[in-house]
């Protein structure tokens, strides 16, 4: 899809729909439904879009409101003319945290002496519900650190790689480790 129409956090029309006209369609063909738009936020936390960067990269990007005009307003920028993908947000908790704390352990070798700094995602906190205690439990378990603290946040603020451009993330964790 292309973001056809778009200024800051907007997201006027997609594909020269309007977005959240386009949005509700592909709902519809997901879960046979016609979301209404007080059901909007029900629905983005487990499809939210996706900003596709010629790197391969995806960015997150959760609607967070539908206007009276019909478009979306988004946690985080969407630049005019980029290309959308829906996403389905991940099915499993613990998954995603075991390889996330492999990563961590390889790269800060993490003992229980270190503090495990956490920035959650409130977006992705409304997809997991519940589990998203198991998620942090098996963080925090896999990566050998000795204990958990954190935040809740709109997104975060990082780069996929070292030394790449910093991008803002819906859906993310950001993980440190830190000497107790």
């Amino acid at each position: 899809m292309l973001a056809t129409s778009s200024e800051a956090n907007k997201i006027a029309y997609i594909d020269w729909q309007p977005a959240f006209q386009k949005y509700q369609g592909l709902i519809r063909q997901q879960f046979q439904h016609t979301m209404v738009r007080e059901e909007l936020y029900r629905f983005v936390v487990h499809m939210p879009l996706g900003l596709l960067r010629a790197n391969g990269d995806v960015i997150v990007r959760i609607p967070v409101e539908a206007n009276d005009d019909g478009a979306l307003l988004c946690a985080g920028e969407v630049a005019e003319h980029s290309i959308l993908t829906l996403l389905k947000a991940p099915e499993s908790a613990t998954e995603h945290a075991c390889s996330l704390a492999r990563r961590l352990n390889q790269q800060q070798t993490l003992t229980r002496a270190h503090l495990l700094e956490v920035y959650y995602c409130a977006g992705r906190q409304l997809h997991f519900d519940q589990q998203t205690v198991t998620e942090l439990h098996t963080l925090l378990t896999h990566s050998g650190a000795g204990d958990l603290a954190g935040a809740l946040s709109l997104g975060e603020i990082g780069s996929v790689r070292h030394g790449d451009y910093p991008q803002f993330h819906n859906g993310a964790i950001l993980c440190n480790g830190a000497l107790i």
